[in-house]
Order: structure tokens, then C-alpha cells, then sequence
């Protein structure tokens, strides 16, 4: 429009904003963080083993860390000063693009772990690591800002970051909570991770999804499963399915207060966001379990397996089945399905 249209300058403040706003939504390509970012981790000293706390000290306000570093001298494209947050510094759609997914995860976990659970996640689910964009509080905040706030004692509100969270989960509609390691969850005894789980899981057109990273999920849970304890598996399920937000802990300790009481204007009460949660993980367990069976169940002809396979194998076969079935039998509420894996575990036994 031209000034004579326009004389208050509306159109062009609003186009301004819009272009400000979509640096609010923007991720890092899973083929980034899996190749140059972990580059820039070795460069610096780091292994996959260590956590983002170590790569990004935001107690250590004198001394960036590698996420710092990559912005120091770049303005931010949406407060304009100095310093900007990792994502804005990267070009290139194979490397940054409009977010298509929002990892909820801790910061103390791996940043290997991290890797492999995107890697996975892709892998599993057929998608393109160079147009998969994942929204990363490490990655796309700005720790500049975070870390000015440290320093002038000033708190950020609560209910600021709540906000945020929420907008991004309405306008990326695609979260994958992180669980590790698998017997105990880090993810479910921090109050942020828990609020944020359940928060999109009550979003209307939101995805929630749950990873983990392929060591965990593949060899530990099976370990976990191989237990002499006939009960280990039980313990394990009621365990995940009794997780309790009131009971989570928060770095800032003020956090946790603030988001319990967000809890109680959001949900009502403790009692409705836990039961969101419990349910999501139960889902996510039943789930799991039955991607193991089918895994166990690769021969056409479950008889095929005793002309294959040492004795140890198929019994290792039939006591993983029992207990599955076990679960879905007390738990899951899948009575036919538990009764059917208590029939192959028989039928093996017999052989």
C-alpha cells in the first residue's frame, strides 16, 4: 500500500512482525545436529557422553560454551542486539528450516544419546534427517538472554516460558518426549518435562510421540525383560504408571513451585495432569512391548525357530513372551492378547 493508504505504517509494522515472528518457530535439521554440531562437540574436547549442562554452563556467566559461542557476535533477528541463539546463526535448508518437530528431553542427558534418539526417530518413521527441523530449547533459545537474566539475579516468570512452550507446541503440533535410561526415566522426574508432556498430550491437533535411544531401547529393555525376577517387569511398569508431577524437582527451585501452580489453574488439580501423563506412558509401554514381540515373532513359523536355535534361546523366547503377556494381562487390560503370548510361550516350552 502506499503512505496515502497506509498512513500510520500498520501494513508495513505488521509485515515486520510477521518476519520477526518466524524466528520464534525455526529448528535444526536432524543432519546438522547429527554431523556438524557433533563435529563442533569433539572440536571443543567433548564426547558424545557428555551432557548439554557440561557443553553449556549457564552458571559460568564469564565462560561461553560451545552453544554461546556460536552467536556471540551475531545480532539476534529478534530483539537485534548482540548475541543470538544457535539456530539464528545457521543457514542453508539442509541445516535450518521452519520447525517440524519440538524435543522435550533434560538437559542432563547425553548429547550422543540425543543424536542417536533423532537419528532413530527419522529412521523409524521414514523421514528425511536434512528436512527434519527439531525445535531444541539448547538450540533454539537464546542462552544469551538466559544467561543475563543469571547474572542481574533477575528471574524470568514462569509463566513467560509457559507461554512460550505453549505457543510453540499450538504452532509445531509435533512433540517426542525423550525417556532415558529406560528402568528410570530422568525425563519423568524433572517437573518441566512432565508439565510439558502433558501440556501437548491436552493440546487439541498436537502429536505425542515418545523415543528413546536405540541402546536403551533395544538392549536394556530386553535385559530388563531377562530378569530372573519374574517381577522385575511388573515393578518396572507400575513405576512409569504412577509418575507424579508434585513429586518432580526443578534446578531453579522457585520453578517448581510456579509450575505447580500453573498445574492447578491448567488442569484443575495434580490428580487430572498425572492421569494424562500415566496414560500417555502406559500407551508408549504397550506399544514398545508389542514392536519387541513382533520383533521375537519374525519367523512366519514359530515351530521353524527350534531347528534354528539353541534351547537357552527359546527359552529366553518363552519367558520373554509371559511376561508381555503378564503386562497386557494386569495392566494393559488386553486379555486375549496376554492370553495368546501365554499360549506361544507354552507351545515353546513343549518343543
Amino acid at each position: 500500500p502506499s503512505p496515502q493508504d497506509d498512513p500510520t505504517g500498520s501494513m508495513a509494522k505488521m509485515k515486520v512482525d510477521c518476519d520477526i515472528e518466524k524466528y520464534h518457530y525455526i529448528g535444526v535439521s536432524v543432519h546438522y545436529i547429527q554431523h556438524q554440531f557433533m563435529k563442533e562437540v569433539e572440536e571443543a574436547g567433548f564426547s558424545k557422553n557428555s551432557k548439554i549442562y557440561e557443553l553449556e554452563n549457564l552458571q559460568n556467566h564469564s565462560c561461553p560454551g560451545i552453544i554461546r559461542k556460536k552467536g556471540m557476535h551475531v545480532r539476534c533477528p529478534i530483539t537485534n542486539k548482540l548475541g543470538a541463539a544457535y539456530v539464528h546463526c545457521l543457514e542453508g535448508k539442509d541445516f535450518v528450516g521452519p520447525a517440524t518437530h519440538m524435543l522435550s528431553y533434560t538437559w542432563g542427558y547425553a548429547i550422543g544419546d540425543i543424536v542417536d534418539t533423532l537419528v532413530t526417530f527419522c529412521q523409524g518413521h521414514n523421514l528425511n534427517p536434512k528436512r527434519m527441523y527439531f525445535w531444541i530449547c539448547f538450540l533454539c533459545v537464546n542462552q544469551h538472554e538466559i544467561v543475563e537474566c543469571l547474572k542481574n539475579e533477575t528471574c524470568v516468570p514462569t509463566k513467560l516460558f509457559v507461554d512460550t512452550f505453549q505457543k510453540r507446541v499450538f504452532k509445531i503440533g509435533q512433540i517426542v518426549c525423550m525417556m532415558a535410561p529406560w528402568e528410570k526415566p530422568t525425563y519423568l522426574s524433572r517437573v518441566w518435562c512432565i508439565f510439558e508432556m502433558a501440556a501437548a498430550f491436552s493440546a487439541e491437533n498436537c502429536k505425542v510421540m515418545i523415543a528413546m535411544p536405540p541402546e536403551e531401547e533395544n538392549k536394556r529393555l530386553e535385559e530388563q525383560l531377562g530378569r530372573e525376577d519374574d517381577r522385575a517387569i511388573d515393578a518396572f511398569y507400575k513405576a512409569l504408571a504412577n509418575t507424579k508431577v508434585q513429586n518432580a524437582q526443578a534446578t531453579i527451585e522457585t520453578d517448581q513451585q510456579h509450575i505447580l501452580n500453573v498445574v492447578k489453574e491448567q488442569f484443575g488439580s495434580f490428580h487430572a495432569m498425572n492421569v494424562l501423563v500415566n496414560e500417555c506412558l502406559c500407551k508408549w509401554v504397550k506399544t514398545t512391548l508389542e514392536a519387541l514381540v513382533k520383533q521375537y515373532q519374525s519367523t512366519e513359523n514359530c515351530q521353524a525357530w527350534s531347528k534354528v536355535e539353541e534351547e537357552s534361546d527359546l527359552l529366553a523366547k518363552a519367558k520373554m513372551f509371559s511376561w508381555i503377556g503378564e503386562v497386557f494381562y494386569e495392566h494393559g487390560g488386553e486379555y486375549d492378547a496376554g492370553l495368546d503370548l501365554h499360549k506361544q510361550a507354552l507351545s515353546i516350552r513343549s518343543w
